[in-house]
């Protein structure tokens, strides 16, 4: 029931939007575009898209190649080790509370809280995602978390104060949720409007699996290993996290979706656009 009434006010919500400029114009219905692009804002503006034939069918092979296939292994990597953590040690909370000392209803207090203020992380990234940039708000996200968690596990078996704890926790919670908006932003921007429903459709079905599975192994780990193997193994997957995004990252703020989508030989991560494109508003 409880689930039931958020889906009927996003089916009743979603007849509302728009479709995507792009997508209009892919099927031959343009004129439609102006319309939609006034409702947005008014500086919002789209570049000359090539007609293709609304016909043509596009393989799901397509989003391995023309060098999208480094994309689609990056979305994959960033988002599941994002994921992978917080599925584990969320799910479980108030058991790994018990097990880091907090016993009676501090363990459950400490996760109510902790859940709560997993939301403080998207303040800043409101602010600095497009300021700063989405390369280093993502690096910047899973380095404050493996700091986090590189904490909890050393201190494992201390029994560090009920304040310490919780600060933690948040601070691990809050930056993985600053992390988790990239996941709604690099995918849409990094493949074109032909391959991005489809490569956006397999990463997250990628990425459940994963979740799903993260969620069954972490009660056998803490049974088998105890708590400090399965942080020290969450701290790990943040710190690989934390590395891909070094190496891979790409800066796409600056460009628009026809650039976003065009990067695979273009710049390298590290780089920065020189000049500044007009921001598109499109959606899957």
């Amino acid at each position: 029931m409880y689930c039931a009434v958020p889906t009927l006010i996003w089916l009743i919500g979603i007849r509302k939007m728009p479709e995507s400029p792009r997508w209009l114009i892919s099927r031959g219905r343009g004129a439609e575009v102006p319309a939609i692009l006034a409702k947005i804002g008014p500086q919002v503006t789209l570049p000359v898209v090539p007609v293709t034939d609304h016909q043509q069918k596009v393989a799901f092979s397509a989003i391995f190649k023309g060098g999208y296939g480094k994309w689609f292994f990056f979305v994959v990597a960033f988002w599941s080790l994002q994921i992978i953590p917080v599925f584990g040690i969320g799910t479980y909370l108030p058991t790994i509370m018990a097990q880091l000392g907090l016993t009676g209803n501090l363990k459950y207090l400490g996760s109510a809280v902790v859940n709560c203020l997993y939301l403080l992380g998207l303040i800043p990234i409101f602010i600095y995602l497009d300021r700063a940039g989405r390369r280093p708000t993502l690096i910047a996200s899973f380095l404050v978390r493996s700091v986090a968690l590189v904490i909890l596990t050393l201190t494992a078996k201390l029994n560090l104060p009920f304040a310490i704890v919780l600060f933690l926790f948040v601070l691990f919670g809050a930056s993985n949720a600053a992390g988790g908006s990239h996941q709604f932003v690099y995918p849409n921007e990094l493949f074109p409007t032909e391959v991005r429903a489809t490569a956006v459709g397999a990463v997250t079905s990628f990425t459940r699996i994963l979740s799903a599975v993260s969620t069954f192994l972490t009660p056998i780990v803490l049974n088998r290993f105890g708590l400090q193997t399965m942080l020290a193994i969450c701290a790990g997957v943040s710190i690989v996290g934390t590395v891909i995004s070094v190496m891979m990252a790409p800066e796409t703020k600056d460009l628009n979706l026809n650039d976003a989508a065009s990067l695979n030989h273009k710049i390298t991560a590290d780089s920065v656009p020189d000049q500044h494109c007009d921001r598109i508003v499109d959606h899957v």
